[in-house]
């Protein structure tokens, strides 16, 4: 994975924000915390525009916390957000990635995103 993004820029949604730090990634967490870096789970269509605004050619953005944001909107809002990002980055020359833990989701959501975003070459199933 570490190669798919060399030179990449990169944009974390996060629910772990003290890695990003770490590392000097930029990052939006998503928090009901007031913080500036901070937004809202149930703010999608903000979050999708903040993200945008910050994403250009050649940026990744890393997505964790999926599974936060599915019980505050459900599953179908959430879906209809990752597809919308995907979408425009795509059309900016840009990426996605995401990380789920599909223990912590029903089967059909799992495979719901597994038919539209591509597993990473070496992760584990």
């Amino acid at each position: 994975m570490l190669s798919l993004l060399q030179g990449k820029r990169l944009l974390a949604i996060t629910r772990h924000p003290r890695q990003y730090e770490r590392h000097g990634i930029p990052y939006i967490w998503v928090s009901n915390a007031p913080s500036e870096t901070a937004i809202r789970p149930t703010e999608l269509a903000p979050l999708l525009h903040k993200v945008l605004s910050s994403a250009g050619e050649d940026t990744f953005i890393l997505l964790d916390g999926v599974e936060y944001l599915i019980p505050n909107n459900g599953f179908e809002p959430v879906m209809k957000f990752l597809l919308n990002l995907k979408d425009n980055l795509i059309a900016r020359n840009a990426g996605i990635i995401i990380s789920i833990d599909p223990k912590a989701l029903d089967e059909k959501y799992v495979n719901m995103l597994m038919r539209e975003f591509k597993r990473l070459p070496g992760e584990r199933p």
